[in-house]
Formats: C-alpha cells, sequence, structure tokens
C-alpha cells in the first residue's frame, strides 16, 4: 500500500483513511479474529505513517488494535502474531522477552497442530532479535541456546521455516558453521511457511553462488506461494550476484511499471545495482532526479548513502552535512551510520560499528560483503578463512 503516499492521481480516489473506514466496517460486520481485516488493517496504518518521523501516531492507533483483540481472545493466532509485530515495531528487547516467555507457556499447553504455529511466532521473534544492533543487556546466544533446549524431545516435528532459519541463522552467525547453516536454509525451503521467510533464505543461500540454481527453482516454480513482488526482487539479487547488471536493472524497470516494487523500493534497487555496477553518473543522476519524491525518512537516508558512494568513487565532493543527518537520524548507531562514518572517513567510528556487528553475528560480513559503501579492505580480517585461522 506504500504507493498511496508517493501517487498521485490514484491518492485523489483513495486513501488511507478510505481504506481503514472501509475496513472498519468489515470488521462491524464480523468481528471475529479470522476476519483478515484485522491484518488489513493493522497495515495500512502501518503504511499511512511510514513518511512520519515520529512514530507516536503510529503506535497509539496500532496499540489500541492490538488492545481490542487480546480483549477479545488473548491467545488466538491473529492477536500473537499482530501482538509480536507491533513489539517488533517498537524495539523494546525487553517486552519482546516477555511476550516469547508467554508463548513458551501457550506452546507446552497447545495441541500438536497449534505447537507449529506458536513455535514459528517464538522462531521470528529471535530472528528479529538477532537483526538488532549488539546489545550488552543481553545475551542472545545465551537466549537463543535455552530455546532451543526448551524445544528439546520435540526437535523431530519441528518443519517450521523459521525455527529452521533461526538454526541456519544461529549456525552462521554464532558458531561459524557455514556449510551447517546453508544446509539448514536449503531444508528450510521445503517447510511449513517458507514463503513467509524467503527473504532470508534466498540471502543465506547465495552467500555461494552454487546454490543460485535451487534458489531460482524454488522461487520461480509454478506451485510456489511466494508474492510476486518477493519473486522479482530475489530474481534482481540473483541477477546482481550473477554480475547480470543491465538484466536486473530492466527486471527492476518492469517491477516498477507493474506496481510490483513502491516507487522508493525502486529507487534503492536501481542505485544499488547501477553502484555495484560502477555506472556512478547514472546513480547521481537519477537521484537527483527522484530523491524529492521518496516520503519515508530512513529509505531516503539509504539513497542518501547510495548518491554519497557514487560520488566518492567518481572523484566529486561529498555533501557532509546530507551523511551528518543521516547519523544523526541513528543516534550514531547501526547499518547507515556505519556507512555514512566509511563515507567520512571516520574509520574510529566506523570500525567501531562494524566490529560490533560482524563479532556479534558472523552473517553480517556477507551482508556487508556486497554493499559498496564498505571498502572491501575493511573486511580482510574478517574472511572465514582468517577466522578459521
Amino acid at each position: 500500500m506504500e504507493y498511496l503516499n508517493e501517487s498521485t492521481k490514484e491518492h485523489d480516489l483513495i486513501n488511507y483513511n478510505n481504506v481503514i473506514n472501509w475496513l472498519d466496517e468489515s470488521l462491524n460486520l464480523d468481528p471475529s479474529l479470522d476476519n483478515p481485516a484485522w491484518q488489513a488493517k493493522y497495515n495500512s496504518i502501518s503504511s499511512k505513517h511510514s513518511s512520519n518521523a515520529n512514530k507516536d501516531d503510529e503506535k497509539k492507533e496500532l496499540e489500541e488494535i492490538i488492545s481490542k483483540l487480546k480483549l477479545i481472545n488473548p491467545e488466538h493466532f491473529r492477536t500473537l502474531e499482530l501482538n509480536q509485530e507491533f513489539l517488533e515495531k517498537k524495539k523494546d528487547i525487553t517486552e519482546l522477552l516477555s511476550f516469547e516467555k508467554q508463548l513458551r507457556i501457550i506452546y507446552s499447553k497447545s495441541s500438536k497442530k497449534k505447537r507449529l504455529k506458536v513455535l514459528d511466532i517464538i522462531s521470528k521473534t529471535y530472528i528479529f532479535l538477532n537483526e538488532l544492533p549488539p546489545d550488552d543487556n543481553f545475551d542472545y546466544k545465551k537466549l537463543v541456546e535455552d530455546f532451543f533446549e526448551f524445544i528439546g524431545a520435540d526437535e523431530e516435528n519441528t518443519n517450521v521455516a523459521s525455527y529452521l532459519v533461526l538454526k541456519s541463522l544461529y549456525s552462521i552467525g554464532r558458531l561459524k558453521e557455514i556449510s551447517k547453516g546453508i544446509a539448514l536454509a536449503k531444508k528450510s525451503l521445503d517447510a511449513k511457511w517458507s514463503s513467509r521467510y524467503i527473504n532470508i533464505i534466498s540471502s543465506i543461500l547465495l552467500i555461494e553462488d552454487s546454490n543460485i540454481p535451487i534458489l531460482s527453482e524454488a522461487i520461480n516454480s509454478p506451485s510456489s506461494n511466494i508474492n510476486s513482488s518477493q519473486v522479482k526482487r530475489i530474481n534482481v539479487d540473483i541477477l546482481v550476484a550473477q554480475n547480470k547488471f543491465d538484466d536486473a536493472i530492466n527486471l527492476i524497470n518492469i517491477s516498477y511499471d507493474s506496481k510490483i516494487f513502491s516507487f522508493s523500493d525502486y529507487v534503492i534497487a536501481k542505485t544499488y545495482t547501477l553502484l555495484k555496477s560502477g555506472r556512478y553518473a547514472e546513480v547521481i543522476s537519477f537521484v537527483g532526479d527522484n530523491i524529492d519524491k521518496v516520503k519515508d525518512a530512513n529509505k531516503r537516508d539509504v539513497i542518501i548513502i547510495n548518491r554519497e558512494v557514487a560520488k566518492k568513487n567518481s572523484g566529486q565532493e561529498i555533501r557532509r552535512i546530507d551523511l551528518h543527518s543521516v547519523i544523526s537520524h541513528f543516534q550514531s548507531k547501526g547499518n547507515e551510520s556505519m556507512c555514512a562514518f566509511y563515507l567520512l572517513d571516520d574509520l574510529v567510528q566506523a570500525r567501531r560499528i562494524l566490529r560490533g556487528y560482524i563479532n556479534n553475528d558472523f552473517f553480517n560480513y556477507y551482508i556487508f560483503s556486497n554493499w559498496p559503501a564498505i571498502p572491501e579492505s575493511e573486511l580482510k580480517d574478517f574472511t572465514p578463512e582468517r577466522i578459521a585461522s
């Protein structure tokens, strides 16, 4: 629904308030938690506020939905899933871990069928926690190991994609067992609800180009239930991994023209692919023509970084004030700040964040090795060969 934030004629005919009103009418007729309008309303509110820097109104509106769901049935899957999404949005580790404890209680008293769904939600929670910046206030590795021990005897009944993905990320990121992690990611392709996690599965499999055939077959299969947006994004990633940049850009253009990609995602994907192909002048020109149309503040920051990488790599003067703004937005933390620090040649700050991420989760090495903003020389101390020795 992000196009409603970016379109013109369509926005005159339909907007988020209209959509939410229609969904409320549906919920008035059928307030049961089986009504998908609950999820649609949650998504609509999230999209409506995506361009707002201040998220207080969004959190308030979403919290109202969660409160209503809990009143109807606090242990229904709709309630659990949307509450999990809401807590992810808040990024409150304490609340997430408290929620995880509640899920364990529900898991322990549930039927075998319901346990699989609860397992999916718990695993998704840990996958999200794994993506957060390193935090000294909680020991992620210990928490995950405790979760695996909790599952224990149920291990043979865990053919759930999120659980296998979590084990894959743990194997790669914490144990540095790359082959084992990739094998688990391959196994997850055939597990329950794999389409929900296909983006991260593809990121794991693309660690090695030899996995491209199995990934391509999985996402492009006629029997696949992966949505067209995800299929197109992963096919772009595959083409970039194969250095087929013209084909990737053509697919990006087609995906945007057919409204599969939102405008902001289109700009990010195209500038990234142009950077990878070394076409820096095109990046600078394209961003100049389009950045003012991007409403989402966080995505604008990513596009700014891509533009400044192109400038720096082509010998042009960078806009230091824009990069300092990116750092300010993210409070000198996270991936965006790290990239900005590298562009500003502030190696002390950049390396502090880089080392924190990779030492905390080795999977980040593979992610960062594909980012044009990070010099290859900065990753030489973290190669699998160096780590193994």
